[in-house]
């Protein structure tokens, strides 16, 4: 019995350990569970959401907005279709000044030509019938003689031979040759009331040839 109390007595010390190291195994796993769950929330609280508390709103619409109006895209300046006519200015058989610019808002066509030159010569007589014709709907001819090629006794001479009425201008300097690149005669630019090139032709035109090129330029 002794014996058996002694083994008793010697149990008993581990049991408690036992029990102890169990309760403390117990302790440490639910403060790790603890633990995580504080670390999950920590987490979660970097970028904590937002509660909405208040009724959906639509954003107020922003107030109309005119758009500035744009403005047409420039042409560019040049002896060519679909640009605008460089301007020149000439003297008259009068000694007056005459700008191309001063017939803008009205259909054009400059005619290039020499008081030598006998397609221009041919070609006249059709460009002043349809001058003629069409002078009351705004239709203007500038007959530009190439005086530096040229005398002012012969372009003289030439437009009251060929009985003209439209404005005659005289290119003493060549300046309005040049600016239309002018490198044969007879040469025609038809010009729109908006100052665009609609045609360019080189040589002498016939009169379907001017009727074709007028109905671009007068507007119906």
């Amino acid at each position: 019995m002794l014996g058996a109390g002694i083994e008793c007595n010697m149990k008993r010390p581990w049991l408690l350990l036992s029990i102890i190291i169990g309760l403390s195994l117990i302790g440490l796993g639910l403060w790790t569970v603890a633990r995580g769950g504080q670390d999950s929330a920590i987490t979660l609280t970097e970028n904590p959401p937002v509660a909405v508390t208040q009724a959906a709103t639509a954003l107020p619409a922003e107030s109309p907005t005119v758009a500035p109006a744009q403005p047409a895209p420039e042409l560019r300046v040049a002896p060519e279709v679909g640009a605008l006519a460089p301007d020149f200015i000439l003297m008259d058989l009068n000694g007056d000044l005459v700008k191309l610019s001063d017939f803008r808002r009205q259909p054009v066509l400059i005619n290039f030509w020499a008081s030598w030159c006998a397609p221009c010569r041919v070609e006249m007589l059709e460009i002043e019938a349809a001058y003629r014709q069409y002078q009351e709907q705004g239709f203007v001819v500038v007959g530009v003689n190439l005086l530096f090629q040229d005398s002012k006794e012969g372009a003289l001479a030439f437009v009251e031979s060929s009985d003209l009425t439209f404005p005659v201008l005289l290119d003493e300097s060549g300046e309005a040759a040049a600016a239309y690149r002018v490198r044969a005669i007879p040469s025609s630019v038809f010009v729109n009331g908006d100052g665009v090139i609609t045609d360019i032709f080189y040589g002498p035109m016939t009169k379907e040839i001017i009727e074709d090129s007028l109905v671009k330029i007068l507007g119906g």
